[in-house]
């Protein structure tokens, strides 16, 4: 192993990342290339993992560190198109998968105050991510409903994101407490648990471009 590679870290992986999607994003709308930075990026992740001496609390770290990331992302994008969309779907969810791979899965709980247009934006490109997205605020479910979808997705050891609108429901207690029953529930997952409640403030519409790139306000 190189001095290089001694010196890497999943953190420095997962940055490289998370921490540009923005830019990245535009990069690609703006050459029309919604191929290059996505397969360079997922070479890199794919290279860099096979590197880094396994270091768990580390990952465990960056896991959560990538989920807050993202949270933040997708609170600020105004478009949702084929290059957001293709960066989460194959970027992100390589990333996401990868981390999985070396043994953690990450239980997000998400608690704010969500306008309806960037609720939906936010679901939709963390579900792009085959991350489960368990929220009440879907169909008015009961919290008994939602245990079952958390109970269900634990014991699949996917990904898991939790949003709860402020001033809707009250179960965030209830959930962090099913979260830390995870290995009573699955046994051999390694869930990694983050609590939520603080937003960023963004007061932009989110226009979603259909797969067709025929607009609508979401």
């Amino acid at each position: 192993m190189s001095e290089q590679s001694k010196n890497l870290t999943y953190m420095g992986v997962v940055k490289k990342g998370v921490d540009n999607i923005e830019a990245n994003i535009l990069e690609m709308r703006q050459s029309q290339d919604i191929r290059t930075i996505p397969v360079d990026l997922t070479d890199y992740i794919y290279k860099k993992f096979r590197e880094i001496e396994e270091d768990k609390e580390n990952l465990k770290f960056a896991a959560n560190y990538a989920l807050a990331r993202m949270y933040n992302a997708v609170s600020f994008i105004t478009m949702v198109d084929k290059y957001t969309r293709t960066y989460f779907s194959v970027v992100i969810s390589f990333l996401l998968e990868s981390i999985q791979r070396r043994g953690v899965d990450i239980f997000y709980v998400i608690d704010n105050t969500i306008p309806d247009d960037r609720f939906e934006g936010i679901t939709h490109l963390f579900e792009l991510c085959k991350i489960t997205v368990v929220t009440p605020n879907k169909g008015n479910l009961s919290y008994k409903e939602v245990e079952e979808h958390l109970v269900t997705a634990m014991k699949d050891m996917v990904n898991i994101v939790y949003i709860e609108k402020d001033a809707s429901v009250n179960y965030v207690e209830k959930v962090m407490a099913l979260s830390n029953k995870s290995k009573e529930i699955s046994p051999d997952s390694n869930y990694t648990v983050c609590f939520r409640n603080e937003a960023p403030i963004q007061d932009a519409p989110v226009v979603f471009i259909s797969t067709k790139d025929k607009k609508k306000t979401g």
